[in-house]
């Protein structure tokens, strides 16, 4: 997939825009400027980056990459969240039928007029949304044709986002996407929205992955809560090293895992049962005095099932390490009935809600008995379907289990037993397995009730003979900011990749074929070096994820940025300029050199960035192979990619050599492509010695 660019129209409210002019934004060369004409299709010129150009192996699938470069107030960020607001509204409208059932949660945002042009699968679609309206276009024979979105069917409305893409925005900005931060506009019901109030919704993801956009890191009313997102993301890179070092691959680059560090947290089941209350007096307020009996049911029926299936009694545990089992299990059973439709029909919460209310009425003992009374009342009648639900969280496993069958698999093993601060190595951990999943290392670290974290050896290039040196031992905690921040947004990544994959479609699920990730601010926290080799790494690294091709076909990455350092991994035909960098918008960036690009005393390891540097190394590669039918295959085989190559190269000197090195190989192996591309460059000259001529005899 690809996103093409974005059209800015006369009805997008001046404070939605902000410094971006109204017109037409391509992020992807196109033959014609579409400005205001909202009937115009842009066309995609043939100078445009091949489709598999970015595909650096066959474990990838396939992969698009632009920028949009400005300077700060150029406008980078509010073009980000008109796309933002246009994917938040189309939602809106498909999903219309399931937001009356409380099904999805997601609020118009109105002020705007705009299209968002895309190709999937090799067919233009777009969207437009003009105000309160929102339409939907496949383009067929350069015509479009409006794709119905509104009132449809579950069926339908699956086959709508099936064929559509999933987007993952990162910034890790404090001060981006504060909703704190935004004008009222006038919302689709004419009713005043409160400030941002729509874009609040776009970091949720309770709905197993069917709006189809989600933000990160996760923001509170503009907040990011730091500490839970580095329990989080040292979750999440403790399971992709062990995964790929499992492997015989490195996630963290220079780094071996040798341990996990661990320890049980006493106080668990009080502080989750008090934030768990917080949560619920914004989502279920007359819950919060009730919600203890309910935990309790739980834990018991969990206690039944553990008994029942693995014959474990919990009662060989500690007293206090089985209270917390239970209640953990009861915890994330009660959190995923409450919060996922496909689960939350199978209990009657609305007879649950009006119990509670009523129990919320008075205040003496006499009514504190009726409340319990109430709530044990419903207890009995719905425990079958509590028994029923527990029995299918205990046999479903998808990203929204993951923690449950991870806790069981904790009471199975019974490997993480001692209070204390303890370690576990690598070798015992993962043993000589090779695991291929992240689901497969992550059921084998200790559950949430446990802190983690990382112990790593930094591997050693060289050593001196007799050197008494040491490798330098890290924990993930101890790394620097800016390499904790580069693994934090991979991981990330990977991690809603891996969800999105393992979607099960049963109606209120549905499994996409196309991500778009959306990297904003894509330098912050990063010195030079990190920026220069960041699409290298992404695209290694998206590589070692075991992506399946069956599942996401294509991958469109969007990287915003203000630092030039990330331009020379990126044909300046995928890269959008805005502001007063509009004037450098014909100007080479692959290969280019970054001191030229940055005019900068920066010290870095190469002058080029990391992917221009290996296409250059593979078409060196294919120059000086000495296996002429390999040479000759590999030459035909990758002729677009290397002639891409070569004619984009922004420094003088290596565009010469390179430039001559396909030449010869050119003539060699596709003869008739080098005599015509000679003619012309002959009728070239033959034209400049005539207009030289005429030039002598004035």
């Amino acid at each position: 997939m690809k996103i093409i660019g974005v059209q800015i129209l006369e009805g997008t409210n001046p404070s939605i825009r902000r410094s971006l002019e109204l017109g037409w934004y391509p992020l992807i060369k196109c033959k014609n400027d579409i400005k205001l004409n909202d009937k115009d299709i842009p066309v995609l010129d043939e100078d445009s980056c091949p489709d598999e150009y970015y595909k650096i192996n066959k474990e990838l699938p396939s992969i698009s990459v632009s920028a949009v470069v400005g300077k700060n107030g150029s406008g980078k960020s509010s073009l980000l969240e008109i796309i933002y607001r246009i994917l938040n509204n189309f939602s809106v409208i498909l999903l219309a039928p399931m937001q009356k059932n409380d099904d999805v949660e997601v609020l118009y945002t109105g002020g705007l007029e705009a299209r968002l042009f895309f190709e999937l699968d090799g067919q233009l679609k777009y969207i437009y949304n003009h105000n309160s309206v929102v339409n939907y276009y496949e383009v067929v024979d350069w015509k479009s044709k409006e794709v119905v979105i509104a009132n449809l069917s579950q069926t339908k409305r699956n086959d709508i986002l099936r064929g559509f893409f999933y987007t993952i925005a990162v910034n890790y900005s404090l001060y981006a996407l504060n909703s704190a931060d935004y004008d009222p506009i006038i919302s689709r019901q004419e009713e005043q929205v409160k400030s941002g109030q729509w874009l609040n919704y776009m970091f949720h993801k309770n709905d197993g992955y069917y709006i189809p956009i989600v933000l990160t890191p996760y923001r509170n009313n503009g907040e990011i809560k730091i500490n839970n997102e580095n329990h989080l993301a040292l979750q999440r890179l403790s399971v992709f090293s062990l995964l790929f070092q499992s492997q015989d691959k490195n996630f963290i680059e220079g780094y071996d895992p040798i341990e996990l560090h661990y320890r049980y947290i006493e106080n668990y089941k009080e502080n989750k049962t008090e934030s768990f209350r917080r949560d619920l007096k914004n989502n279920y307020p007359v819950l919060t005095d009730s919600i203890d009996l309910l935990i309790r049911h739980f834990e018991w029926e969990w206690g039944n099932m553990i008994q029942e299936e693995l014959g474990y009694d919990l009662a060989d545990y500690s007293d206090s390490r089985n209270d917390t089992i239970v209640f953990f299990l009861a915890y994330k059973s009660i959190k995923i009935w409450l919060t996922y439709p496909s689960f939350r029909e199978k209990i009657n919460l609305e007879a649950l809600l009006s119990s509670a209310e009523n129990m919320k009425k008075g205040g003496d003992r006499e009514v504190q008995m009726v409340r319990t009374e109430g709530m044990e009342s419903w207890i009995k009648k719905e425990s079958p379907k509590i028994k029923n639900i527990i029995g299918e969280l205990y046999k479903e496993k998808s990203h929204i289990t993951m923690k449950i069958h991870q806790c069981i698999n904790y009471i199975r093993n019974g490997r993480y037993k001692d209070d204390n601060l303890h370690s576990i190595s690598y070798n015992e951990l993962i043993g000589e397995k090779k695991h291929k999943t992240y689901d497969d290392v992550f059921l084998l670290l200790p559950p949430a009730f446990f802190q983690i974290d990382l112990k790593l050896r930094k591997k050693v290039r060289s050593q001196q003979p007799n050197s008494n040196s040491k490798p330098d031992v890290i924990t993930l905690q101890t790394m620097s900011s800016g390499e904790r921040q580069l693994l934090y947004s991979m991981s990330y990544i990977f991690y809603h990749i891996k969800n999105i994959a393992s979607v099960q479609e049963d109606g209120k699920r549905v499994g996409y074929h196309h991500i778009n990730l959306i990297f904003d601010e894509a330098e912050l926290y990063y010195h030079p070096e990190f920026q220069r080799v960041f699409v290298k790494r992404l695209l290694d690294n998206l590589a070692l994820c075991n992506i399946d091709q069956r599942v996401i076909r294509s991958i469109n990455i969007i990287i915003v940025t203000h630092s030039p350092f990330l331009l020379s991994d990126i044909p300046e035909t995928n890269i959008l300029f805005l502001g007063d960098e509009e004037q450098e918008a014909n100007q080479k960036t692959f290969g280019a050199n970054i001191y030229d690009l940055l005019k900068s005393g920066f010290f870095m390891e190469s002058a080029i960035g990391g992917f221009a540097e290996q296409k250059l190394n593979d078409l060196m590669d294919i120059y000086y192979s000495k296996d002429t039918e390999k040479q000759k295959k590999e030459f035909n085989a990758k002729y677009d990619e290397l002639k891409f190559t070569a004619e984009h190269i922004a420094d003088a000197y290596l565009s010469k050599s390179f430039l001559f090195m396909f030449h010869e190989m050119e003539h060699k192996f596709k003869p008739d492509n080098s005599n015509s591309r000679m003619e012309e460059e002959l009728r070239n000259m033959e034209a400049k010695i005539e207009i030289l001529r005429k030039n002598l005899k004035k």
